[in-house]
């Protein structure tokens, strides 16, 4: 997307984009693809967060639905998407796997939490 402004730089300036798929994709479907890259079974909850004392900054993040599209992009830049998330999940995972975040402890007590109510 950002060499799309090449040529475009008057259009671009001072601009926010959505960089995201043309494709809506929910955390339950982003959880299957991760679970499929990974070979491991997926388990998920739906859960109300308002029905739970959840840190700031905690999953989901906000307590409203959230999108993002990339329209502005394509109309204002001209730009199109050439990649997909379930084609490029095998690449975010071998970058996690490098920067060492496959082998740090994670904190699952508020999923705990949640799935013990």
């Amino acid at each position: 997307m950002m060499t799309a402004v090449v040529g475009k730089e008057d259009a671009a300036k001072c601009q926010v984009f959505n960089c995201g798929t043309e494709t809506c994709v929910s955390y339950e479907d982003i959880c299957k693809l991760v679970g499929q890259t990974v070979g491991k079974e997926v388990k998920t909850a739906g859960y109300n967060p308002k029905d739970f004392d959840l840190p700031k900054g905690a999953f989901p993040f906000r307590n409203t639905p959230f999108y993002v599209s990339p329209a502005k992009a394509k109309q204002v830049l001209g730009w199109s998407s050439t990649r997909t998330l379930e084609g490029d999940m095998g690449w975010y995972y071998e970058s996690y796997k490098a920067a060492g975040q496959d082998t740090k402890d994670i904190d699952f007590s508020a999923d705990d939490m949640i799935l013990s109510k």
